[in-house]
């Protein structure tokens, strides 16, 4: 089902809206950001896609493009996004760039996702970008090791930008991002069974495994996850926020997927 005129704000979860809202509020980030990103980003990105990576085109690759087509025409979005491939072991999606937004998947995503589930992987990244979340997960996924350094580089160690805070408030909604992203690739494929098959060969599944019976499992895994108050979980995460793990856990996002695909907002 194609959702016309569909706005990002109809399907972002909230943790996502309340996360970015406390990044932005420290002053001066966002033009900060768009300075690094203009600056430092905006050619690395260029260079990496276009030297490094594969364009995916209709002529080389049309099952992915097909894929692309159908997704952004459901979650209606006019403007395509060029689409690369990168080599990798693990299965994988990632969208960079601000003003021209690309979105990157691995080699293994390719070989290993069927059609269903590459086309929530593709409306995951697709969500991203619907969202705006482009700017500040290009610098997050680039320069987060170095963002400390970057930052007091470009305000030359004074302005009072408090590098450290601005840091963990990144990687934070960083990980609640990708809950909107999950709803948009949901809404992409209109297939939950599809959405829990892929975050479970994100999360490692075997590939000799039955993947029927561990989706039964999984599911069980997330709806006893549920039980946990998600105020208390979100403050946990917070607090992990300071260390390098930047995705939220599989089986959380799984729970909050399935939660949300019961609601009334998803129907």
């Amino acid at each position: 089902k194609r959702l016309i005129s569909l706005d990002p704000r109809e399907y972002e979860h909230p943790l996502d809206r309340e996360t970015l809202n406390k990044l932005e509020s420290i002053p001066g980030v966002k033009s900060l950001f768009q300075k690094i990103y203009k600056e430092i980003l905006e050619k690395l990105e260029y260079i990496k896609n276009s030297g490094s990576n594969i364009l995916l085109t209709k002529d080389n690759y049309p099952r992915v493009i097909n894929i692309l087509n159908e997704a952004a025409k459901v979650l209606d979005i006019d403007l395509i996004p060029p689409i690369y491939v990168e080599d990798g072991d693990s299965i994988n999606g990632s969208t960079s760039g601000s003003s021209k937004p690309n979105i990157i998947l691995t080699k293994s995503a390719l070989d290993e996702l069927d059609d269903s589930e590459l086309l929530a992987l593709i409306g995951h990244e697709l969500g991203h970008i619907k969202s705006g979340h482009a700017l500040y997960r290009s610098i997050s996924e680039t320069l987060m090791g170095v963002l400390v350094e970057v930052i007091s580089d470009f305000t030359l160690g004074v302005g009072g930008i408090p590098a450290g805070a601005i840091q963990g408030a990144l990687r934070h909604w960083y990980r609640m991002s990708e809950f909107t992203a999950d709803r948009a690739g949901l809404l992409a494929c209109q297939d939950i069974d599809a959405c829990l098959r892929l975050e479970l060969k994100l999360a490692g599944l075997p590939k000799d495994a039955n993947i029927e019976l561990f989706k039964k499992s999984f599911i069980k895994q997330a709806n006893e996850f549920k039980e946990f108050d998600l105020h208390n979980v979100n403050k946990f995460m917070k607090f992990m926020s300071t260390r390098k793990m930047i995705h939220p856990y599989s089986v959380l996002r799984v729970s909050q997927l399935i939660e949300w695909e019961k609601s009334d907002d998803y129907k």
